[in-house]
């Protein structure tokens, strides 16, 4: 999911990579299921280790929905999105909150 992320960004026009995102969020980051919720965060993380999308596109289009996940009902969710910002996207350097 991740280099679809990478190669819809970089293609004309980008519009496609904007709603291949906005798909991941309706289906995933607002999944009733506790494990769709888990996979966006996963997805998230790969697309940040891998620099599929530049800070600032991230910033703009996963962040806001990657961050309403901390108040997740299921602790899971909730762990591996710290796990997330800490390990990945802290350490990624150069993140301004």
């Amino acid at each position: 999911v991740s280099e679809m992320v990478k190669k819809l960004h970089t293609a004309t026009p980008p519009t496609f990579g904007v709603d291949l995102i906005n798909e991941l969020v309706e289906n995933f980051g607002r999944c009733p299921k506790w494990s769709g919720r888990q996979a966006f965060v996963f997805v998230c993380q790969t697309v940040i280790e891998d620099d599929c999308l530049p800070m600032d596109q991230f910033a703009v289009h996963l962040m806001p929905h990657l961050l309403t996940l901390a108040n997740d009902r299921v602790p899971n969710v909730r762990v591996l999105l710290a796990k997330t910002l800490r390990q990945t996207l802290l350490e990624k350097g150069g993140w301004c909150w």
